[in-house]
C-alpha cells in the first residue's frame, strides 16, 4: 500500500472544482472544493483506501481513541 500520498493525490483530483448539495427540492449554494476524492470515480476505492491507511497510522501514532484493556480502539469501518 502506498504511504503518505493521500494529500497529494486527493488535492490534485479536486483542485479547482465546485460542488453544490441538494436536499429535497432545495439546492444549496455551490462551494469550492480544495481536496477530497470524487465519488463514483474509477480511482475512488483505491484513493479511499490510501486515505484510510494514512488516517489509521496517524490515529495509532498519537494513541488517540479508547483503551479497552490493552487494546486501542480508534476507528471502526463498515463496508
Amino acid at each position: 500500500m502506498c504511504q503518505n500520498v493521500s494529500g497529494v493525490a486527493t488535492e490534485t483530483l479536486a483542485q479547482g472544482t465546485n460542488n453544490a448539495k441538494k436536499w429535497g427540492k432545495h439546492l444549496y449554494e455551490a462551494f469550492h472544493v480544495t481536496s477530497g476524492v470524487k465519488q463514483w470515480g474509477v480511482s475512488s476505492p483505491y484513493l479511499f483506501a490510501v486515505n484510510l491507511y494514512d488516517l489509521s497510522n496517524e490515529l495509532n501514532n498519537i494513541k488517540a481513541g479508547c483503551h479497552i484493556g490493552k487494546i486501542l480502539l480508534n476507528h471502526l469501518i463498515a463496508c
